[in-house]
């Protein structure tokens, strides 16, 4: 092939992924962003701010970059997913590039970097903007970490630890690139890397250093309310299981949407007895579901990899097909080991989120590829016929989780609209009351909420922050309003802010606080229709009455 093939290839490649991940603009704001959102608008922040110590999670260069898209794009969702989208782009980009430098072929490098680009199982680092940022940020460097090593003929050491300590001040992600750096010089290059091994020892101590400087952080103050080590919700048998388990569930949910895997689960455990699973629809079955049936898979599919590297370990003659399906395969087991210490899980950890599949799928797309060339004897045909099917049956699954993010995104985004339409400007002391007839998100049927992933009354509170200019106290993450259940209601100065889901909670803070009725603001949520309806006439109506039979 001719070098014009190149950037048909991969205009190819860049073309089918934009177009792929651009229901993702049609979204809206999902979780975690609207607590940075709510820290970022109450002020306070300056450039030594980003850079504060934290050791659950020290990302200052996200932090950064998040701070001065707020600056810019302010509450505008569109701008956030475009830019995410074309962060994913350059990442793919990037793969192609390495993949082509791996491989040195330009068909393999297509099909490899394709099949990560529109890879379901790792989208929510894209259409999740929250973890976009620092998720792309981190693989960004991490491949250009990558890329200078092996495009100088391993020669550029320090440079490659340079762009990999700003990989980990986007996102921890890419901590094992410091063992797996140097494992690439000697899996492509073994005279180099004997005949220079004090040279790569270099990632090693930067590694170590890195670490000391980490650690060091648990004598620092907590900054936030989720600051946590990851011992102090998991046992020591815990992390051990997970560690064991962690690459044979990425491995597996790299290859197929974990959604996908728990649906087969599911249809597998309805096929055992009972006694076994538990009854159909209750928890003990979801647990058995998610615990046993959906780990077996995981094996499962884990195994058969194994088996095929070990093939292509024995069998495959020595060259670069070779080294590049083990190289593949150790890149998915390094970079799957941190996850393992995020903090605030509980327990075994079954299902891996997905945008922590993202970095290992670049690994799992090498070895696939790769593997399966070697399988069918170096046929591109072959090839072809093998991952067709897996390429169309992503992009069916991304399609599909796109349109049910979309969807989700556009029914609270004409909430909050409509909220802030009806009610352009706030009492100086304003309390919401806000019912449902419907729980979610596997709360109790008790537990009635809008469809909102994050607390209603902290998402109103900074929906209204650019007009209202809310007190800091109200938005920081000290907890007032934090988690998703959470009722009550705070005043400062002249300042106040409620929100409450139950009445006689909303009547008594009322009363409490000296509040009139034009302090209330209602709307109440019907799920068959998706839509609200302004009730704030009803029930200040109420209020004086509800207010007497208190006293």
């Amino acid at each position: 092939m001719g070098k014009k093939t190149y950037p048909f290839l991969l205009l190819i490649v860049l073309v089918f992924t934009f177009v792929a991940y651009f229901p993702v603009t049609y979204g809206f704001f999902q979780h975690d962003e609207w607590a940075t959102f709510g820290h970022y608008l109450s002020g306070g922040e300056n450039l030594f701010s980003f850079f504060k110590p934290a050791f659950s999670h020290y990302a200052p260069l996200q932090n950064l970059l998040f701070y001065l898209y707020l600056s810019v794009f302010k509450l505008n969702f569109f701008w956030y997913a475009l830019f995410s989208i074309f962060a994913h782009l350059i990442v793919v980009y990037l793969c192609y590039i390495f993949f082509f430098k791996l491989f040195k072929n330009k068909l393999l490098a297509f099909f490899s970097s394709l099949l990560f680009a529109i890879g379901a199982s790792g989208h929510q680092a894209t259409s999740w903007i929250a973890a976009d940022i620092n998720t792309h940020g981190s693989v960004i460097f991490g491949l250009l970490a990558m890329i200078t090593l092996f495009n100088s003929n391993f020669k550029k050491i320090w440079l490659s630890i340079f762009f990999l300590i700003i990989s980990l001040l986007f996102k921890e992600i890419t901590i094992a690139f410091f063992i797996l750096l140097p494992l690439m010089v000697y899996l492509f290059d073994k005279q180099k890397f004997r005949r220079n091994v004090l040279d790569y020892f270099k990632f090693v101590l930067v590694g170590f250093l890195f670490l000391t400087f980490r650690l060091s952080m648990i004598f620092f103050q907590r900054t936030h309310v989720e600051d946590r080590l990851v011992i102090e919700t998991q046992s020591l048998l815990d992390i051990a299981a997970n560690i064991i388990t962690f690459p044979s569930k990425i491995f597996a949910q790299s290859l197929i949407p974990t959604d996908q895997l728990l649906s087969l689960a599911r249809f597998i455990s309805k096929t055992l007895p009972p006694q076994l699973t538990g009854l159909y629809g209750t928890t003990a079955f979801d647990v058995f579901t998610e615990q046993v049936t959906l780990q077996a898979i995981n094996w499962g599919i884990f195994i058969v990899g194994l088996f095929a590297i070990i093939f292509v370990v024995k069998k495959a003659k020595e060259g670069v097909m070779k080294k590049t399906a083990i190289f593949g395969f150790i890149f998915m087991i390094l970079n799957s080991f941190i996850y393992v210490l995020s903090p605030g899980r509980f327990g075994s950890i079954p299902v891996v989120d997905s945008r922590n599949i993202y970095l290992s799928s670049i690994g799992t797309a090498l070895f696939i590829v790769s593997t399966v060339y070697l399988l069918s004897k170096e046929k591109i045909t072959k090839l072809f016929l093998f991952v067709l099917p897996l390429l169309v049956l992503n992009i069916f699954w991304l399609e599909k989780e796109l349109t049910i993010l979309a969807d989700r995104g556009t029914e609270r985004k004409e909430i909050l609209y409509q909220i802030k339409n009806t009610y352009p400007v706030l009492p100086q002391k304003a309390v919401f009351y806000m019912t449902s007839d419907k729980s979610f998100y596997g709360l109790p049927e008790s537990e009635k909420i809008f469809p909102f992933e994050t607390n209603l009354g902290y998402t109103i509170m900074v929906w209204y922050q650019p007009t209202e200019h809310f007190p800091k106290e109200f938005l920081d993450q000290s907890g007032f309003l934090y988690r998703l259940t959470d009722e009550g209601y705070k005043e400062q100065g002249d300042k106040g802010f409620g929100y409450f889901r139950n009445w006689d909670s909303f009547i008594q803070a009322i009363r409490s606080n000296s509040l009139g009725e034009d302090s209330a603001i209602a709307f109440s949520y019907n799920s068959n229709d998706k839509s609200i309806k302004d009730i704030t006439y009803q029930v200040r109506k109420e209020i004086d009455v509800a207010v007497d039979k208190i006293k």
